[in-house]
């Protein structure tokens, strides 16, 4: 147990001291800090062409909120718009292939305050995500409320 004891101690006083790096990355609040004007490259673009799920600055964001159901989004949106802008929204929308009314989604940006909405229709089953202020829908995807017949949120 002493043998332990001092190792630990030891690693203690030679991560301190900078002789070695610790293995676990600790994120400082400016790398958590993205900016998001850079979003502005992939409007009128569609995600599967540009990895806009993968790699844009909101990507981890999205998998974060959505955990589990990423896949589900990835899947409902095979037939998709390309990301759009209303004012100072962004927003895409799509659904599964031979799934229209059933199985949609849509994901809903507003760079300037960072907020992200991600909304999935299961089954014509509704649940919206979301990270940051209440961002207003556009038109088009209020029309996509009225197609699966649920009440705009």
């Amino acid at each position: 147990m002493r043998k332990w004891s001092t190792i630990f101690i030891l690693t203690i006083a030679l991560t301190t001291l900078g002789a070695i790096s610790p293995s676990v990355h600790f994120p400082t609040a400016q790398a958590e800090t993205k900016d998001w004007s850079q979003l502005a490259e992939y409007v009128d673009t569609y995600a599967h062409e540009t990895d806009f799920l993968k790699s844009s600055v909101v990507a981890p964001e999205i998998r974060r909120l959505l955990g589990k159901k990423y896949k589900i989004l990835v899947r409902n949106l095979d037939t998709q718009s390309p990301l759009t802008r209303s004012g100072t929204v962004l927003y895409m929308s799509g659904n599964r292939a031979h799934e229209g009314g059933t199985s949609g989604a849509y994901i809903l940006i507003e760079p300037q305050t960072q907020s992200l909405e991600v909304g999935l229709w299961e089954e014509k089953k509704f649940t919206a995500y979301r990270s940051g202020k209440t961002i207003d829908k556009p038109d088009d995807l209020k029309r996509m409320f009225e197609v699966y017949q649920t009440p705009v949120q």
